[in-house]
């Protein structure tokens, strides 16, 4: 692997999240091994529908987390970059960017075998909680194409504020229930 850009220390007054059973902490160089197959994990699906052979995935795969990793470090060098860990084990990432009026989630990814277990679920409605605690919304991206992930954003009350080919942003509006405010669009209702 290249050698990439480190963490910027966890910014000053921001409180991870708390899920049961998982443990947030810093990420760390020595994390960067672990993360890079987690973002590859993340692109299986879509990989595999390329017909591209295995190497050259790799190789891809590999240039896009870098380019990944230095673009978020460099546009964000005050949020929390956060590995998620259950008992001893690294499970997945929450990056998170901690601005006066949002909580702005640059990613959350999960292994597959912690997939789809509420984990997902616990760590955003701690942070919606936390959003709203102190006045603030939770806003992220997501691919359209990703339709697990819309179905939990939308579960948690989250609304779709924009739109391009390639990404939707949604945001929460700061409740603590978890639960869209009435009359509000949901996701995939804006046209």
């Amino acid at each position: 692997m290249t050698t990439l850009p480190p963490f910027p220390p966890p910014p000053a007054g921001f409180a991870p999240p708390s899920a049961p059973g998982l443990t947030l902490t810093p990420c760390r160089p020595a994390d960067l091994p672990f993360l890079h197959r987690l973002y590859r994990s993340t692109r299986e699906d879509e990989m595999a529908a390329t017909g591209w052979d295995a190497g050259f995935v790799r190789t891809f795969c590999d240039q896009q987390f870098a380019a990944q990793h230095r673009d978020w470090i460099g546009r964000f060098p005050a949020a929390a970059f956060l590995l998620i860990r259950r008992g001893r084990d690294p499970v997945g990432r929450l990056y998170v960017d901690a601005a006066p009026a949002a909580l702005h989630v640059i990613d959350i990814s999960l292994t597959p075998a912690v997939r789809g277990r509420g984990f997902g679920t616990a760590l955003l409605t701690a942070l919606i909680g936390q959003a709203a605690a102190g006045g603030r919304i939770v806003t992220l991206a997501v691919d359209p194409l990703n339709q697990r992930a819309r179905s939990l954003y939308r579960r948690l009350g989250f609304r779709e504020t924009g739109r391009s080919p390639s990404r939707l942003t949604l945001s929460h509006p700061g409740d603590s229930n978890g639960l869209a405010q009435p009359g509000a669009p949901m996701l995939g209702s804006v046209g």
